[in-house]
Order: C-alpha cells, then sequence, then structure tokens
C-alpha cells in the first residue's frame, strides 16, 4: 500500500503578541464517580425511555441561544466575548491591533452539487449509514468516533454503538441512559484516544429555571471513559459540578487530550463563575483512580486539540479571534503545559470575513422557501473540533461572505497553522461564489498521511439541509479541498431554521488513515447520517500487491487489472475496483471478520461488475488462532498468550510506520490450544507498535502500546 507525500509549504505569517501565563486551579475527584459493568445495563435501565411528546427544541428546555433580531444578537454574543476578553488583560490590549492579512485570497474549493454520493473523484464512501435518529430535540449534536471494531455515534437523545463492517446496531439507547444522568442530558462528544485505547465521552447535564434567575441552576457535566477499546464492555465516569453556588451553568463544551491531559472546555452563561476549562490527569483518569484536575478561565467557544502526537507537552485551544471593524478574520491559539499552565496567546490571519450576517434576508433559502435562522441567531464562527497532527493545528469554522458589504451566504473556512513557528501553512474556503447554496457546522479530521476531511450541512434553495463533506490529499494545492461528495439528501424543510449544532470527524484507528463523518439531515424529526471514506491512494493503471499484511481500511482502484495476493487482517474492508479485471491471485487471504469487495468499474464510477469471490480463501484455522497482548499499554515487559497456534513462528516488532525492528523465531507446542510468551520491551521507546506472529498458516498482527 502507498503512503501519500506530505508536501510543506509556508505561506504566511502570524502575530505572536504578549503572552500570559495563568496557573490551573487544582482539585480532587475521588473516583470514579460511578461504573456501568456493560452496555447491557444502559438498555435495561429506566432511564432508557423515549421521548413521547411531539417534537421539541432544546431551546424550550433551556435559553440555549435567545431568539433575537440580528442586531440584538450581535450586540449580545460581542458583550459575551468582551468578558471573555476581560479576563486576560494583556491578550485584550493586545488585540487593539489586529493581525496583517493574507496578500492574497485563498483557494476556493466549490461545495458538491445536489447529487447523493456523487463520484467529484474517484475517492467515495466506503458507506453510509443511519447514526442517530433524535426525532424530537433540535439541535441534533451529531458525533461519531471510531475504535478497532465499533463506531459510536451519538445524538442529542440517543446513543448508539455500531458493527464498525456492517453498520449494524450493536445497542441503542437514550442519551440519560447512556451516559446513567437523569433529568436534562445534553451536547454530547465523544472521541477515542489511539493511544490509551478508550472512548471518552461528555454529556452536560442542567436542572432549574431557564435563564439567568439568581439560584437554583444546577449545571453538572460527566465524563464517560470505557474500560478498554470495546465499547460494549463498559464505562466509568467522573462527576463536575459546574458551580458549587448554583449561579452558572456550562454550554457547548468541547473535549480534547494530549498526552497528559484530557480536556473539557465549555461557555459559562450567568452567575460569576468563569470556570469554563477543565483538565484532567489522563493516566489517572484511565486507571479509574481518584483523579487531579485544573481549573481555567473560559476561552469563549474555544475547542481544545485531539493530539496525534503522544510526545508532545502542549494541549492546544483553538477559537476564532476578537470582533474589529473588519469582521472576524483571524484565529487565535493557547495551550496548557504539562505543568497545569495555560499560556495565551498567538494569532494568525487569513482574507477578511465576517462572523455575523449583516442582512440575513439575502443568504439563501432552503427548498419550500423557509429562512434559516442559524445566520439570524447565532453568528457563523463557532468551531466544532480541531486537530493537532504531523506538527500543525488544523480547524475549521463557517463564515459569512463577502467580508464587506452585505452577506449573501454562510461558506465554510480551514485552517492548518504552524504553532511551533508562528506561521499559517494553508487556509481556503468552501464557498459558492454565486451566493446561492450556504455550508455550516463544519468539523474536520486529519490523517497519518495529512489527508484531511472536512464535513458540513448544505442547503439551497434547490435541496434542503442536507451532508457533504469535501477532502483533500496531502499533495493537493494548498488552501484547497477539491473533492466534494455530497452524500446524503434531506428529505423535509427544516422549519425552524435552526440546524446543528455540530458534526463531527473521526480518523479509523485501525489504518490511522480512513475517516468517518456524521451529520444531521432534515428529514421531518431530524436524523443524524454518517460515511466512512476508506484510505485512497490514487488510481493505477495496472497494479498487484503481495507479501503485504493489511490492517485497516482501504480502497485500490486501477484503470486496467489489479491483482493481489496479500493478507487482509481483520477487522478491515478493502475495496478493490479495476478497469478490466481483479484477480484475487494465489497467496490472497482475507481473515475471518473482514470485509471485502471487488468491483469491474475503474476510476470513474462505483457500480458493481464481475465479483470473483470463489478466489476468496479462509484457512480454517485461521478463524481459531488468536493472539492477546498484555498489559497493553506495557512497561518494561509484556505477554503474549496465543490461542490455537502451534510449531514455529516468526515474532515481529514494527515502528506505526511498519518498519521491522526486531525479530524472533519461537516454538510453540503442537498439543498446546493455549501458550504464553513473556517478551521483553525495555529496549523500545514509548509509543505505539505493531507485534505480528506468522507461519506459514497463520499471520496475526495487534498493537501494542508502551508507555515506561
Amino acid at each position: 500500500m502507498k503512503k501519500l507525500i506530505v508536501l510543506c509549504c509556508l505561506i504566511s505569517a502570524s502575530q505572536a503578541i504578549a503572552q500570559e501565563i495563568i496557573n490551573g486551579t487544582p482539585g480532587v475527584i475521588s473516583a470514579p464517580s460511578g461504573y456501568m459493568l456493560s452496555i447491557k445495563e444502559a438498555e435495561a435501565s429506566p432511564l432508557n425511555i423515549k421521548y413521547k411528546a411531539e417534537p421539541r427544541l432544546v431551546e424550550q428546555f433551556y435559553p440555549k441561544k435567545l431568539r433575537l433580531d440580528a442586531d440584538a444578537q450581535k450586540a449580545l454574543h460581542e458583550a459575551e466575548l468582551q468578558k471573555t476578553i476581560e479576563q486576560f488583560t494583556v491578550v485584550h490590549d493586545s488585540y487593539k491591533t489586529a493581525p496583517t492579512y493574507l496578500p492574497t485570497q485563498p483557494n476556493v474549493s466549490a461545495p458538491p452539487e445536489n447529487m447523493v454520493a456523487q463520484k467529484i473523484t474517484s475517492q467515495t464512501p466506503g458507506r453510509t449509514g443511519l447514526g442517530n435518529q433524535p426525532g424530537n430535540l433540535n439541535p441534533s449534536d451529531a458525533q461519531i468516533a471510531a475504535g478497532p471494531n465499533h463506531i459510536v455515534v451519538m445524538a442529542n437523545d440517543d446513543a448508539r454503538i455500531l458493527n464498525k463492517q456492517t453498520g449494524a446496531i450493536i445497542s441503542e439507547v437514550t442519551l440519560g441512559a447512556f451516559f446513567g444522568m437523569s433529568g436534562f442530558v445534553f451536547d454530547p462528544r465523544i472521541m477515542y484516544d489511539p493511544f490509551g485505547q478508550r472512548f471518552v465521552a461528555l454529556a452536560l447535564g442542567k436542572s432549574g429555571p431557564n435563564g439567568c434567575s439568581a439560584g437554583n441552576i444546577n449545571s453538572n457535566f460527566r465524563l464517560l471513559v470505557s474500560n478498554n477499546n470495546d465499547p460494549t464492555q463498559g464505562w466509568y465516569w467522573y462527576d463536575l459540578d459546574v458551580d458549587a453556588n448554583n449561579t452558572s451553568w456550562m454550554d457547548f463544551a468541547m473535549i480534547g487530550f494530549n498526552k497528559d491531559w484530557i480536556c473539557v472546555a465549555g461557555n459559562i452563561l450567568c452567575g460569576n463563575n468563569v470556570n469554563g476549562i477543565y483538565v484532567f490527569n489522563k493516566s489517572q483518569v484511565y486507571a479509574a483512580a481518584s483523579t487531579s484536575y485544573y481549573t481555567f478561565p473560559q476561552l469563549w467557544l474555544a475547542a481544545p486539540a485531539f493530539t496525534y502526537d503522544n510526545t508532545l507537552d502542549k494541549l492546544y485551544l483553538t477559537k476564532t479571534g476578537n470582533p474589529n471593524s473588519g469582521g472576524l478574520g483571524y484565529l487565535s491559539t493557547y495551550y496548557i503545559n504539562s505543568s497545569a499552565q495555560l499560556v495565551t496567546s498567538t494569532s494568525y490571519a487569513t482574507s477578511p470575513w465576517q462572523a455575523f450576517a449583516s442582512d440575513s434576508s439575502r443568504c439563501p433559502k432552503q427548498l419550500g422557501g423557509q429562512t434559516f435562522t442559524f445566520v439570524n441567531t447565532f453568528g457563523a464562527s463557532m468551531l466544532s473540533n480541531s486537530v493537532y497532527r504531523n506538527g500543525y493545528l488544523w480547524c475549521t469554522h463557517p463564515v459569512f461572505l463577502p467580508a464587506t458589504g452585505l452577506t449573501t451566504r454562510t461558506s465554510t473556512l480551514f485552517w492548518a497553522v504552524n504553532p511551533g513557528n508562528n506561521t499559517v501553512y494553508q487556509t481556503g474556503f468552501i464557498d459558492d461564489v454565486n451566493g446561492n447554496t450556504s455550508t455550516y457546522h463544519p468539523s474536520i479530521a486529519v490523517n497519518a498521511a495529512n489527508d484531511a476531511v472536512v464535513t458540513y450541512s448544505i442547503f439551497n434553495a434547490s435541496y434542503y439541509q442536507s451532508a457533504a463533506y469535501n477532502s483533500r490529499n496531502s499533495g493537493d494545492p494548498l488552501g484547497t479541498l477539491p473533492n466534494g461528495v455530497f452524500y446524503h439528501s434531506g428529505t423535509n424543510t427544516d422549519a425552524d431554521g435552526r440546524g446543528g449544532d455540530y458534526s463531527q470527524c473521526a480518523v479509523d484507528p485501525l489504518d490511522d488513515m480512513s475517516m468517518w463523518v456524521v451529520n444531521q439531515v432534515a428529514t421531518g424529526i431530524w436524523e443524524t447520517y454518517y460515511a466512512m471514506l476508506p484510505a485512497y491512494y490514487g488510481c493505477f493503471t495496472n497494479t498487484s500487491f503481495s507479501n503485504v499484511n493489511w490492517y485497516g481500511n482501504t480502497k485500490n482502484e486501477a484503470s486496467g487489472t489489479i491483482t493481489s495476493a496479500e493478507m487482509i487482517m481483520a477487522p478491515s474492508i478493502v475495496d478493490y475496483d479495476a478497469g478490466t479485471e481483479v484477480v484475487l491471485a494465489n497467496g490472497f487471504i482475507a481473515q475471518y471478520g473482514t470485509v471485502f469487495n471487488a468491483y469491474i468499474d475503474g476510476c470513474n464510477g462505483y457500480r458493481i461488475g464481475n465479483n470473483k469471490p470463489e478466489n476468496h480463501t479462509v484457512q480454517p484455522n485461521q478463524q481459531k488462532a488468536s493472539m492477546l497482548l498484555f498489559p497493553n499499554p506495557a512497561k518494561t515487559e509484556f505477554y503474549m498468550q496465543l490461542n490455537n497456534v502451534s510449531g514455529a513462528v516468526q515474532l515481529k516488532i514494527y515502528n506505526l510506520n511498519m518498519q521491522l525492528i526486531k525479530q524472533v523465531k519461537q516454538y510453540v507446542a503442537s498439543d498446546s490450544q493455549q501458550a504464553t510468551l513473556r517478551l521483553d520491551a525495555s529496549f523500545l521507546n514509548d509509543g505505539m507498535y505493531f507485534i505480528q506472529v506468522e507461519n506459514e498458516e497463520i499471520s496475526l498482527l495487534e498493537k501494542l502500546i508502551i508507555m515506561h
């Protein structure tokens, strides 16, 4: 399989402003606060009862965003931002001069046309499916995370665990039952940490009066952690009371991680409490122990990063800049270091844009003529997430264009900045320059090769709110997301005009290349739909794959012939799409539990042709052979338990780039159904490795984490 070449080029400078270091306020949770032994307990919970009432808005439960006219809402939003800025005097003073904008307009990628699963390039969704059917709550707040064998999708009313290969529903419960929380549970978030091999989820809870009436506002959040990489095998949780005085509450919280911390960052409304950022000691959390944490003053709508560098001692938070006369045209980054200090701030500039609609009546209408009140209510500059990967910090958010004068649409802007030298690597828009189509509620994911995908909601006068994404390979021109796919169409008017409030993207941990996206679509009851984007290596003329053990999700295309003699490890999803013939040659093995497809369609479509399943071979003992590594993570040694493996085997240790580090030969008794080997790991540095056991009959591959 090919790896894509990362093309790096610096295109802009940023403004490094005066920094302030703020020490976190420490706290300790005697933990965990509770346990759920398995997902079956959630299914049996008395909280697992769907609402039977008519569809209702979240705003009927709490004033998430007040419905004001555009001018009043803009004034309120700026006042809230100003309150946050005043907490950081040094930052506030330095923002009186905005950064210098890029001299040229970023590249523009057009959103896809209204065609479900449109094939703009040869990269097509590997699968689409129904994520959730919240039905009664708007917004949906769609979320997705991928583990080795499962995906977890969430919305404001329910949570599902799905089989990753087939999309089959393993479990479906209400959001309250999933988190074990009674009362009003909202704003779910979920992520998968590939280093700790855990799912981590977040939900907010609130009871008490609407608005900011003095007292009796009980606001809390729950951090839910899976026992291992299987989300069906139980969770435990930590609870935090947002304000012991019950005068403040948390809204729109986001989640992130690095090697030291799990971070929760939310907006604090009402009262005098200003602490909206919480960082938890990750090693203590994963040990289900009493956990130390630190709090910091809120950063309005700041997104903590998913940090895919397990040596970086900084956890970045990213937010859009503060208002100025030209609109919001820049990005601000902060970080929390390993000493639990918040360091503020660096700003990065791009071409100008507006944060609020100067005339919302000019913005596109949905099919059916309904207005889209998102432009009147929120302002568009909210981030849904951010990602740190390969030295770059990535994020995306909606904007209003044009940058001056009367706005005509909501568009999507993405960034990649280098916080190591305070420069902008690339920025660009997903934009309909004719002003007929709006895109909004975007999120972003970046894989190991620096390929990126941005998913978002989309509509115009010809179709309802629908789901789409644009992607780029690392070698594509900077500032572009040229590959657009409209992957699921809405079927009914969004009468409320609320949409969202957010989408999600996730990287598959098996190959660290494939990606998953989820969005809300308008169907009359609101639904979330997901899509899987298999890792893609381009379209060959003729190609062959042999002596390769593939582990993950991918798609291989050729205009001529594809010949494969490789072994597909379980669990994996692999597609072969040729123009003339797919030959699954001698030596081709797909392990039990894999999904593979062979198509005759070349590089121009995705239609099923001459499938050749007769060449699919599964060796009988491979359905029995298995390997277990423990402890995992390991320190100086680990154990390998082999089941139904006998004879001579080769043990191989690979690094994350599949470079061979060590190889040894071992013998397992021929009559042994189970054997346990003790192996030295003291020579390995901290990080992720692949352990392989193979002989003429079997080939097993598992991940091992080393943490000295």
